[in-house]
């Protein structure tokens, strides 16, 4: 089986949902991946997979991308447009991957709503098959977060703080926005672990662009910040002993799969916001602060348009950079956390396993599966 695939380029998510579907095809299909930005940097970096940079969002520079590789069985798009619109035009069977579909779902969109088969992440919504939109569809399967479902080894956890900032090369972010959160974020962290008698060793994964610029804020910590490849961020983090992370839709399920106790950093843009709620509502994300809450400011309406969001969440974090009492909340929190005792360490380690074992199967496994079996033949 021959595939063609992309991922949008925001954050770590879409790559990382596609990375993991990659590795449980296994083998068993050929597959080429159209990416930019942050997907790029982070399906390069796996071995074994063809990667061709492509502006997405560009139709012609799509076209331009089939016309390099022999014509596919089938279009895999983790949150794209572009790619599937050309797949359709071309008569090639389509499938679409949508983990947000319980915050934004993407069926909204006619050509989407028209692939051959849709699979959704049902974690947050497990009555999806019953809203209106679903009914819409061509085809629509229900699966369980875009994440193997390992069993965490029993080796020694090394590692005393895994910090995940993702990707974050998104066209959404002006510096200020996208430099300004790390900068706050780390700051605290740091200093935080310094106070502690044994002071704490932390490691930052991020992308290579935040990464960098880290290093150049806090020249005597850069080996503590680290871009790498998907398969590299979860060695390292079945390592850690406590993951603190933005409250995206993938790396929580990928802790949670792995035994590593999850805490979560304030949402750092929109999505993360409502992310973080849905945690919150699910019994997974203890007392994690919003922006909102460390800044004493109203809570964000889980309907704006996602511009004003984004916009909504960067002033936040401005007042936030200019607030002495909202950083000293966000360092109790962070101190709470890395200074909490064993057996509280144990009790978010298996309520989050609990919560993971319960959802649906692997939605990584369930969309392998799907694929192989589909006829091309038609």
């Amino acid at each position: 089986m021959n595939i063609v695939c992309d991922a949008d380029s925001f954050c770590y998510g879409p790559v990382a949902t596609l990375l993991s579907i990659v590795e449980a095809l296994g083998n068993r299909a050929e597959v080429t991946l159209l990416a930019e930005g942050a997907a790029f940097e982070l399906a390069s970096k796996n071995q074994g997979l063809t990667v061709i940079p492509c502006n997405l969002s560009s139709s012609s520079e799509v076209e331009a991308a089939f016309g390099q590789i022999r014509k596919p069985d089938i279009v895999l798009s983790v949150l794209g447009y572009e790619t599937i619109l050309f797949a359709q035009k071309i008569g090639v069977m389509t499938a679409y991957v949508d983990p947000l579909y319980w915050l934004w779902p993407s069926a909204h969109e006619q050509c989407l709503r028209d692939v051959d088969i849709y699979f959704a992440d049902a974690s947050f919504e497990p009555a999806i098959e019953k809203t209106p939109l679903w009914q819409t569809l061509k085809r629509g399967v229900a699966v369980g977060p875009f994440v193997r479902k390992a069993v965490a080894s029993p080796r020694e956890r090394s590692l005393d703080l895994l910090i995940c900032f993702g990707g974050m090369d998104s066209v959404q972010y002006n510096d200020l926005g996208l430099f300004a959160y790390h900068l706050i974020m780390t700051r605290e962290i740091l200093s935080v672990c310094s106070r502690f008698k044994n002071p704490i060793v932390p490691m930052f994964a991020s992308g290579e662009k935040i990464a960098s610029h880290l290093r150049e804020e806090f020249p005597s910590h850069a080996r503590c910040f680290r871009s790498m490849s998907h398969g590299d961020f979860l060695n390292q983090l079945a390592l850690a002993k406590r993951l603190l992370t933005i409250p995206g839709a993938n790396t929580p399920f990928e802790a949670f799969a792995l035994d590593t106790p999850c805490y979560f950093l304030p949402p750092s843009n929109y999505s993360q916001v409502l992310q973080l709620r849905a945690l919150k509502n699910a019994g997974l994300a203890g007392g994690a602060p919003s922006v909102e809450q460390l800044v004493n400011s109203n809570e964000l309406p889980a309907n704006l348009p996602e511009q004003d969001g984004i916009r909504a969440v960067e002033d936040g974090l401005r007042r936030l950079a200019c607030s002495q009492t909202a950083l000293v909340l966000l360092g109790m929190y962070i101190s709470d956390i890395l200074g909490s005792p064993e057996e509280m360490i144990s009790l978010t380690r298996s309520s989050q396993r609990s919560y993971f074992d319960a959802l649906p199967s692997s939605g990584s496994d369930m969309v392998s599966e799907a694929l192989l079996q589909m006829d091309f033949s038609k």
